[in-house]
């Protein structure tokens, strides 16, 4: 199991692109007066809807699933989590129990911990291509040809969200993995990254480099929505109320 392990993690190198120091930058910054709305009592049901009918309906590769609703309301559930860091460890570790273990009520704990997080995070293009790597593997974290389609429809919908030449049409991402993977699947190098806010907006501006044309320009990607839900997990954190939920 160590050695899935190993390939999962060598597999997510996609969503590496990025250095730490530019996702700390990004994802860690304090920004004010930015509006979460919690309607998870609306998007966690819509959400599950979703999810269940995407299990169902996989195999026939429906062109119609609603990628981009799905997307949306995952990021409005109460298990979003717009960091991944936490979920990758906790996902990881239930793999690992799941294939190690000799206590079979460890096993069967692990096993109900790893279909918790997929299950509540399918909509994460992290926890979706963790899986896929892991499921490769091992049948027994599920079936990669799900996985598959599942990242391949959450990519496009991310690509497809804006063009990222300015603020008013940049891409929209709801995790760093989305925008680390954004920036990997463009097939650019990472020069500089600057966070802005303007109003209630948060933006990163990239400068990258075209390795095809070495031509250097701006990109906007808009993290309004990573950044608000940052923001109200630190302030219910402060209030005793509790962090991020799986």
């Amino acid at each position: 199991m160590f050695r899935t392990v190993v390939l999962a993690v060598t597999a997510f190198t996609l969503l590496a692109t990025l250095p730490q120091t530019a996702r700390a930058q990004e994802y860690g910054r304090p920004v004010l007066d930015l509006m979460y709305d919690d309607r998870s009592y609306i998007n966690d049901p819509h959400y599950r809807g979703l999810a269940d009918q995407a299990v169902r309906y996989y195999k026939y590769q429906p062109q119609n699933f609603p990628f981009q609703k799905f997307r949306r309301h995952y990021s409005g559930t109460s298990w979003y989590d717009p960091v991944t860091d936490k979920l990758r460890e906790d996902l990881l570790k239930s793999a690992y129990d799941l294939t190690n273990s000799k206590d079979q009520e460890v096993v069967k704990q692990a096993k109900k911990n790893y279909e918790e997080i997929v299950s509540n995070h399918m909509g994460n293009i992290g926890i979706i291509m963790e899986a896929l790597a892991l499921a490769r593997e091992d049948k027994r974290f599920g079936d990669p040809g799900f996985f598959r389609w599942m990242r391949d429809g959450l990519i496009q919908v991310i690509i497809g969200s804006g063009d990222g030449k300015t603020l008013t049409s940049a891409y929209h991402t709801y995790t760093a993995d989305e925008e680390t993977m954004l920036v990997a699947y463009l097939g650019l190098k990472l020069i500089n990254t600057e966070a802005r806010q303007e109003g209630r907006i948060a933006y990163n501006m990239h400068l990258v480099r075209d390795p095809k044309t070495n031509r250097e320009y701006t990109i906007f990607i808009d993290v309004t929505r990573a950044m608000a839900k940052i923001q109200n997990s630190k302030k219910k954190e402060k209030s005793g109320i509790g962090l991020l939920r799986q």
